[in-house]
């Protein structure tokens, strides 16, 4: 299942929960299988410093769903360090 910041959970309105969900492949069964791969088209944006991958990412994928944000409020929210990059954890799930 994938997992954003509550922060950002909270700007996706139903509609675009949706959108996201049938993106990734989420059929809506129990299990919630996804596909091998995926691709979302649109801008890649490059991380803005040698530790911000993750922020990175979840700003293409955020651009892709018209939802501007920053990499730098993106690792504030994903509680990315320099030492440790962006954990696994401490996320919440989209339902």
């Amino acid at each position: 299942m994938p997992f954003v910041p509550q922060s950002i959970r909270d700007r996706l309105a139903a509609e675009e929960r949706a959108k996201f969900a049938q993106a990734i492949g989420k059929t809506g069964d129990p299990g919630g299988s996804l596909p091998a791969s995926y691709s979302i088209g649109g801008k890649q944006h490059p991380q803005e410093t040698n530790y911000w991958c993750g922020p990175a990412a979840v700003e293409s994928a955020l651009d892709h769903l018209g939802i501007g944000s920053s990499q730098s409020a993106l690792a504030t929210q994903l509680n990315t360090t320099q030492a440790a990059g962006t954990g696994w954890t401490g996320w919440v799930p989209i339902n």
